[in-house]
């Protein structure tokens, strides 16, 4: 009533100066936190210690793409997921595809430039050569250079289509060969689901499975039925990539896993892993940094490690037996377990 009454009545006009910076945007969310920057270094110490002294050894990487909406919480679990691969031996570069450019933001010490800035920099793709791209390769901060990661980027909102943006970098990437010189084992390509369609499917050019991140509330579930539409929809199109599983990264809602249990398994795609809300999420994002690295005895940092290994080890490809539900099969299923 209140809100309805402030419309009603209008507001003074405003200047307002909108904050187009990512980086600006975080400082003034840390700027509300109460920080111990000593917190988790113990633990960080302990991770650095565990990781392998060599990768392991493969003729070609693993590949894998994990999808999700934006706000779903899918860049803290690939965060976490690479940083557990790490510790199970793998050379890990993880490409983050999101115009938002944070994939790799707490593996690499911050907010990184991206491939897109640094084409419209040089005036175009013919610009970019194989040195220029090693430099937007960059180092994880606690892992021993076993960890690497890059943003493809995106254009300012409403200036362009992002979906071109990640086609671009992406088939650069290839194109010069740096998967290879760099011997990468496992490549981790974190991608915004939103819609897949253009240069957000082009990762599942190169990944035999698209993981998809989900939660127990209604929108979720609809987007990410969307979501495994349009990975099917690429299969059929010639694409050799199937559906790896739902990831259900639990936002607290009550009965949540049989939730989402119910609801994929309605179309035939499973849940590989559910992963419980915890405190110790936001407080290693606060430190730039992951769960895995940071807390890594915490039952949190456990279930990254579990799925990582699933994830590592799964072959299975599948597709959707039926229709994807409607908004109001879904929300009869919320409803029933509310």
């Amino acid at each position: 009533r209140e809100l309805a009454r402030k419309v009603e009545q209008g507001s003074p006009k405003t200047e307002p100066r909108p904050i187009d910076s990512y980086d600006e945007l975080f400082d003034m969310f840390l700027s509300f936190q109460s920080l111990d920057r000593a917190s988790g270094q113990e633990g960080r110490n302990a991770y650095v210690a565990r990781i392998p002294a060599a990768p392991v050894n493969r003729d070609k990487p693993v590949r894998i793409s994990i999808y999700g909406t934006g706000g779903i919480g899918k860049s803290t679990v690939a965060a976490n997921v690479s940083a557990a691969m790490v510790l199970m031996g793998e050379k890990v570069f993880q490409i983050g595809c999101d115009p938002k450019h944070d994939s790799i933001a707490n593996l690499c010490g911050g907010l990184k430039p991206t491939v897109l800035d640094e084409i419209q920099k040089r005036g175009g793709a013919r610009a970019m050569n194989r040195e220029i791209l090693k430099q937007l390769i960059f180092p994880g901060v606690n892992h021993n250079n076993h960890l690497y990661g890059t943003e493809c980027g995106g254009p300012v909102p409403g200036k362009g289509c992002a979906g071109k943006g990640v086609d671009l970098a992406l088939k650069l990437f290839e194109d010069h060969g740096l998967m290879e010189e760099y011997q990468f084992t496992l490549i981790l390509y974190d991608v915004l689901g939103d819609t897949v369609c253009g240069g957000f499917a082009r990762p599942l050019k190169y990944t035999p499975q698209g993981y998809i991140v989900a939660n127990g509330e209604a929108a979720s579930l609809t987007q990410a039925m969307k979501i495994a539409q349009s990975i099917q929809a690429a299969g059929q199109r010639g694409v050799n990539c199937g559906i790896g599983g739902v990831i259900n990264n639990m936002r607290g809602v009550p009965n949540e896993e049989a939730i989402v249990e119910e609801a994929f398994g309605a179309v035939g795609i499973p849940v590989i892993h559910h992963i419980p809300r915890s405190e110790h999420v936001q407080m290693a994002e606060n430190l730039r940094t992951t769960v895995v690295e940071s807390f890594p005895e915490s039952d949190q940092a456990k279930h990254y490690m579990e799925l990582a290994r699933k994830l590592l080890n799964n072959s299975e490809r599948h597709s959707l037996t039926r229709e994807i539900l409607s908004s109001r099969e879904i929300i009869a299923i919320t409803n029933k377990h509310a």
